[in-house]
């Protein structure tokens, strides 16, 4: 049975998975390269993914709060910051391509765009300065909306459009939906 990946503006069936090496390591999950096989018009293409493995069990305790390793709850987060961001223009920048593939009897994982970090420090002093000041305005804006973020969320990418260095909302596991009552 074909893998379907959920997300975009329709589900995708693709032919097949490719596992490839191993990227990242963090405390919810680890990374791999993952080469996606997609089958459209008779015709094949390959894209190259990242894939999220989620560890079982719990987050640590001072990170209970968040969706850790609830890659579904991240998936549904992701969603509705993306909606959020269309209805609303907040100009936010979120990683394009998210997608979630279930597995029968397996936690589910998360594929999305491969990217390429970029070091802060590699930067000269003024970058710096409008890179940061720009992923703090982001962060106002998410506030503003009712979500909070913590720092390993954001990922200094080069952006696709313009070739600069920008933080993208890349992991959805430090990203928390709060209440009225906690924006203050």
């Amino acid at each position: 049975m074909s893998p379907v990946l959920l997300g975009g503006r329709k589900p995708v069936k693709v032919k097949r998975i490719k596992r490839g090496k191993i990227i990242g390591v963090s405390c919810e999950s680890e990374t791999f390269e993952a080469g996606v096989i997609v089958k459209r018009g008779g015709r094949k293409r390959t894209v190259k993914l990242a894939e999220r493995h989620f560890f079982k069990g719990r987050a640590p305790r001072e990170l209970e709060l968040y969706p850790l390793r609830d890659p579904i709850k991240q998936f549904e987060i992701m969603t509705e910051l993306r909606h959020l961001n269309n209805e609303k223009n907040l100009s936010l920048h979120i990683l394009p391509t998210i997608r979630l593939r279930k597995r029968f009897g397996r936690k589910p994982t998360i594929l999305l765009t491969h990217y390429k970090k970029i070091s802060l420090n590699d930067l000269p002093r003024e970058q710096k300065t409008m890179v940061l000041a720009q992923q703090g305005r982001e962060q106002k804006i998410l506030k503003k909306q009712g979500y909070v973020t913590q720092v390993d969320a954001w990922k200094l990418i080069k952006d696709p459009l313009t070739g600069e260095p920008t933080y993208y909302l890349t992991a959805f596991g430090g990203v928390k939906k709060i209440s009225p009552f906690e924006q203050e």
